[in-house]
């Protein structure tokens, strides 16, 4: 009798092995048919949007954010250096001016009265404060704009000068002025005109 208690015993065991083992099998492949449906329905989503890319509409939104994002990037690049031009000129303006007003505080009343003498130190001055401002402006690209103006990379000029970039048509009235704008220039035009 023992002999068919365990035959008895290890068949249920087998068949308990064997249910689960179904389990598993139904469970992964249940769960392929829905890695399956999601693939297929990422897939028509996919497709569906590659559609609407290449449709007039898609392809308008397409070049407006491309313009956007110019606009953005160029202002990134470029706003930091015209700020530190602009901060320099200004610097460099004051200076001067504390010059002209150190050359009257200084000095006793007969160097002031001196004509000649003052006129010949404040033309030394004058054309020393040319100087500068002649190099702001050919070497740094400085355009000749002080504190509490606007800036000339502001959005709305980046974003122009993104979309003149991607266009072609070369407006000419902003160019960038780091090595690193210059680059990027180039590098979205070459994404954005095709």
């Amino acid at each position: 009798m023992e002999k068919s208690e365990i035959s008895e015993g290890s068949s249920i065991e087998n068949v308990d092995t064997l249910d689960e083992k179904e389990n598993t099998e139904d469970m992964n492949i249940e769960t392929e048919t829905r890695c399956q449906s999601c693939l297929r329905v990422f897939i028509k989503c996919l497709r569906r949007f590659i559609a609407f890319l290449f449709s007039h509409v898609g392809l308008t939104c397409l070049v407006v954010g491309y313009a956007i994002l110019g606009g953005i990037l160029f202002k990134a690049v470029e706003l930091p250096e015209e700020k530190l031009i602009r901060q320099d000129a200004v610097d460099t303006k004051n200076s001067y001016a504390r010059k002209i007003v150190e050359l009257f505080d200084g000095s006793d009343i007969q160097k002031v009265l001196d004509k000649p003498a003052l006129n010949r130190r404040l033309d030394d001055l004058l054309k020393e404060y040319q100087d500068e401002v002649y190099v702001f402006t050919e070497e740094r690209d400085w355009d000749g704009r002080f504190e509490g103006d606007d800036f000339q990379w502001s959005f709305a000029e980046s974003l122009l000068y993104s979309v003149t970039v991607i266009s072609t048509i070369g407006y000419g009235n902003i160019t960038p002025k780091t090595i690193g704008g210059r680059l990027l220039t180039i590098v979205y035009g070459i994404g954005g005109i095709p």
